[in-house]
């Protein structure tokens, strides 16, 4: 039992029982690459230290990224 004037627990004794409702994941957390530019996929790329021809079309960056 708590103690009204600390809201402390009067006793060590006693037990707090806490219940944790499920928590949904984020629907989706992957990049989206059909969904940015061919130039933001290059650079995408490059940070990731990929090569490709400065011509590569923008499904083949998205297959190299996969």
């Amino acid at each position: 039992m708590l103690d009204p004037s600390t809201g402390l627990a009067s006793s060590i004794d006693e037990k707090i029982v806490y219940t944790v409702e499920d928590v949904e994941e984020p629907q989706n957390t992957k990049l989206e690459y059909s969904d940015m530019t061919v130039a933001e996929l290059k650079n995408i790329a490059t940070e990731k230290g990929i090569e490709f021809d400065s011509k590569i079309k923008k499904a083949e960056l998205i297959e190299k990224l996969g």
